[in-house]
């Protein structure tokens, strides 16, 4: 009995402890991915509201994601931890579906990146359109 109790304790610490290391990005997804949101319009108590277009820029690194609008100066994702992935292999081509939590927001962010084309589409809250994001050459 005493036995089967220490074990039983000894793999939950295991389990939570292992629960609690944060994700590694694989070294070929790392890197700075840069792009232009278009303009969109959408109703708002009968008036219709014009949003301009955007520049994006998402960076990946070795444990922490950003996505960052560069021409306001601002960051609405800062290096957070608090996202997941999963690879996905369809008709040939490998991506990985990024899951990230906003913490402004109760939504949560979804990116999808190719890795052959080395393009990262982020997927657009309603209204908001898709957005594709080309992988820079050099660190920013």
């Amino acid at each position: 009995m005493n036995r089967f109790v220490f074990c039983s304790l000894f793999a939950m610490l295991i389990g939570s402890v292992s629960a609690q290391v944060a994700n590694k990005i694989p070294r070929k997804l790392r890197g700075t991915y840069s792009g232009l949101q278009s303009e969109y319009t959408f109703r708002n108590h009968g008036n219709t509201v014009t949003i301009a277009s955007v520049n994006l820029r998402i960076t990946l690194e070795k444990r922490t994601v950003s996505l960052c609008f560069p021409s306001n100066g601002y960051c609405s994702i800062s290096q957070t931890k608090a996202f997941t992935y999963r690879k996905e292999n369809l008709k040939g081509v490998q991506r990985f579906i990024f899951q990230v939590n906003d913490d402004a927001s109760v939504l949560k962010e979804e990116w999808e990146l190719d890795v052959k084309k080395r393009q990262l589409i982020r997927v657009g809250i309603a209204p908001q359109p898709n957005t594709v994001l080309t992988k820079s050459r050099k660190k920013q």
